[in-house]
């Protein structure tokens, strides 16, 4: 087989045997092994140098070594990274060759990937103005410092290693499709051609690594809580024709010091108002007329009479400003479009008293049994103290003051100031979970995750706290709020005056407080009144009389 091969190739086995430092055998072994290595890219491909070898080779390669057996095809593997790490150090192959040996075993690996010419001319003709990008040399200095970071955010050497891998696939899927700079574009690329070939769960991880990837190209922050990617909002998704009226509508509100869930709000309104019209053939707002808008009124289907009147009470808001910029042909059409219902009064739902005790239950249980001690002391503050699941989720360890022991936070739904005494065992609850359980980070969120990254919670944590602990309760409507209601019905019943109970949720006024008097029985019957005093007569006379 020597004499088969090429000048330069044989050259390149001889460079590398000599450098080896290992028993005459063994180095015997190695020059059988690369010389059958070269002698087939020879064969395949016609390549007769180093510099001559490409991707395609190398995955042919592999082809050929499947067909041997496991001890042999791992052998041949072994030569080929030998071949590959000797020749990038003597500068005759890319650094993407020495990573090819590695990334191409086991699940989820390495797969032979040529973007189409429209593509790649797409990327390499991209505009720095318009898609930020860096050189290959830059990405790798980028990856270490990505590495470095998620080893400074506690994940795990699992963690670090699948970030440094799924980074060099596409350090080689750049090389092998002739890419010298990465964007955004690139990785969204490699991701839409990997979609079908891995589970769900690997491109949602894969995703995500891009995303945090994406944030870097241009020194940015990067945030490995959110990962923003873009998701086209109900503005940029409205049609075209009516975008000019409604970014006018909407800077005007903006203008007004409306929040942005308040604008997020508009938006969807406006959205589905306008792609109705369109969809209907409608270009051009003169051309609405009051049986459209009945029309779509009938067609726009909520789930409740507030979610309708909360969408129509916006449409009507547009209505009325297009009416004003003369851009409707009846200023009036507004008055169409109904907003207003009889307001429905709901029960009020509490956790029974079977629930309480099985919950008491679980809470006094020593240790992390049934519910770890970051849920007890989320269940305690909801069940004990009436706060709400936003609110205990976006407490901090300097919201608490242990010589009291108080709590000192502000509501984030009334942007109120609270100061609540902490009953003793939702401090010992918090206390438990802060020095037995909750990890040492710099975090200074109270709860936060038990996983890196460190850091806060979304108020589903409340949720699911709560159905770990009541799995058998189903009750539609009722979530962790239900704790801040039997929160409050529980002070009633033990004699608490209105005021007290609306101080402790943070009411303004009182109104809130007055349906859960329902539930205060004892209280409630002192209340009854004579039939005859109501002047109501009954077929027979009165009993007891």
């Amino acid at each position: 087989m020597w004499g088969h091969l090429s000048s330069d190739y044989q050259k390149t086995i001889d460079g590398l045997i000599r450098g080896l430092n290992r028993s005459a055998a063994t180095k015997s072994n190695i020059r059988y092994g690369c010389v059958k290595v070269l002698l087939q890219i020879q064969n395949t491909s016609g390549h007769m140098k180093a510099e001559e070898i490409t991707y395609d080779d190398l995955f042919d390669l592999l082809e050929s070594f499947s067909r041997e057996t496991v001890n042999i095809m791992h052998f041949l593997r072994a030569c080929m990274k030998s071949l590959l790490d000797y020749l990038y150090s003597m500068g005759r192959v890319s650094y993407g060759f020495t990573l090819f040996p590695r990334l191409t075993i086991g699940r989820n690996c390495l797969n032979q990937i040529l973007i189409d010419t429209e593509n790649s001319e797409g990327i390499l003709n991209a505009k720095d103005k318009d898609c930020p990008r860096i050189s290959l040399g830059t990405f790798l200095s980028v990856q270490s410092r990505l590495v470095l970071e998620y080893k400074n955010e506690c994940y795990s050497k699992t963690s670090r290693t699948k970030v440094k891998r799924i980074t060099d696939m596409i350090y080689c899927f750049m090389e092998s499709n002739g890419l010298k700079f990465y964007s955004p574009e690139v990785g969204r690329i490699w991701l839409h051609y990997h979609e079908t070939a891995v589970s769900h769960q690997e491109h949602r991880e894969r995703r995500r690594i891009v995303s945090v990837l994406n944030q870097h190209i241009d020194g940015t922050f990067v945030s490995f809580k959110h990962v923003y990617r873009y998701k086209p909002n109900a503005f940029a998704r409205s049609p075209e024709w009516c975008k000019p009226a409604v970014a006018e509508f909407l800077h005007l509100k903006e203008s007004l010091g409306m929040k942005s869930s308040t604008m997020a709000m508009f938006s969807s309104c406006l959205y589905r108002f306008c792609s109705y019209m369109d969809s209907i053939g409608i270009k051009d707002f003169k051309k609405i007329t009051v049986p459209m808008i009945k029309d779509f009124n009938a067609s726009d289907i909520h789930k409740t009479l507030a979610g309708k009147n909360a969408y129509n009470s916006r449409i009507r808001k547009f209505l009325e400003h297009l009416g004003e910029q003369g851009l409707l042909q009846n200023p009036f059409l507004f008055l169409t479009l109904p907003s207003k219902f009889a307001k429905r009064e709901y029960v009020v739902e509490t956790l029974t008293a079977d629930e309480q005790v099985r919950l008491q239950r679980l809470l006094d249980e020593q240790g992390s049994g049934t519910l770890s001690l970051r849920r007890k002391a989320m269940i305690q503050l909801g069940y004990r103290m009436g706060l709400r699941s936003i609110d205990i989720v976006k407490l901090t360890i300097d919201d608490i003051d242990w010589n009291g022991p108080v709590l000192s936070f502000r509501q984030e739904k009334t942007e109120k100031q609270l100061v609540l005494p902490m009953p003793g065992p939702v401090a010992n609850a918090i206390s438990k979970y802060i020095l037995e359980e909750r990890p040492a980070t710099n975090c200074r969120q109270l709860f936060i995750r038990s996983n890196a990254p460190y850091c806060g919670l979304s108020r589903n944590a409340c949720i699911q706290a709560l159905d770990k602990a009541l799995t058998e309760r189903n009750v539609k409507g009722s979530g962790f709020h239900v704790t801040r209601k039997t929160f409050a019905t529980n002070m009633l019943k033990n004699g608490a005056y209105i005021q007290e109970v609306s101080d402790a949720l943070g009411h303004s006024d009182l109104t809130n407080v007055h349906k859960y008097l329902v539930f205060d029985e004892d209280r409630m019957a002192r209340c009854a009144l004579k039939l005859s005093e109501r002047s109501l007569t009954m077929e027979g006379g009165f009993l007891h009389e």
